[in-house]
């Protein structure tokens, strides 16, 4: 099994989903490269699949967010040249 599965596997059985959201804010937190977003957008998924939690689904989608902008900003004036 894979590392990413068996991290996969390990955050599907967390119960309290607010833990779990604060686990996923600090994997979006460590975020550094687009192939992270990647891992991040599944986790944020199945975290939906899970909970249904509509509130706590748009706060992750939107921390997702800032922090693809965040990184995105630093390369983006480098294009613009």
């Amino acid at each position: 099994m894979k590392k990413q599965e068996k991290l996969l596997i390990k955050i599907l059985k967390m119960d309290n989903k607010k833990n779990l959201h604060d686990w996923i804010t600090k994997i979006i937190e460590s975020c550094r490269d687009d192939f992270h977003f990647e891992g991040v957008d599944r986790i944020i998924e199945l975290f939906n699949d899970r909970h249904k939690d509509e509130e706590l689904y748009v706060d992750l989608k939107l921390k997702r967010s800032e922090k693809w902008n965040e990184i995105h900003v630093i390369i983006a004036p480098h294009l613009n040249k």
